[in-house]
């Protein structure tokens, strides 16, 4: 996942607690129905006061919406040999491999 840092670390500063706030949230279709769903679902659970927005779209659509601020995540996905480029303010973390 990829984050706006700037944007993220403000919003984690008020969620804190984990009691209220709100997370956008965009991933690309296959992972919204296998991933994302169960995350959504546990979030939900775990802290009912925060407000989870959704929307689909892919990698090439979800980056530079993060960026432009549209969203505080993003699930993309990318390949070693066209690797997504996303830019000085924001942070990729792999929480899933594929073996092709």
């Amino acid at each position: 996942m990829i984050a706006r840092l700037d944007e993220a670390e403000r919003e984690l500063a008020e969620i804190a607690g984990l009691e209220s706030g709100r997370m956008r949230l965009v991933s690309f279709p296959s992972a919204s129905a296998t991933l994302v769903s169960k995350a959504m679902s546990e979030v939900r659970a775990r802290c009912p006061g925060v407000e989870l927005q959704f929307a689909e779209a892919e990698p090439e659509e979800s980056i530079p919406a993060l960026k432009r601020g549209d969203f505080d995540v993003a699930v993309v996905f990318d390949y070693p040999f066209v690797p997504a480029d996303f830019g000085r303010d924001t942070e990729a973390e792999l929480i899933f491999e594929d073996p092709m």
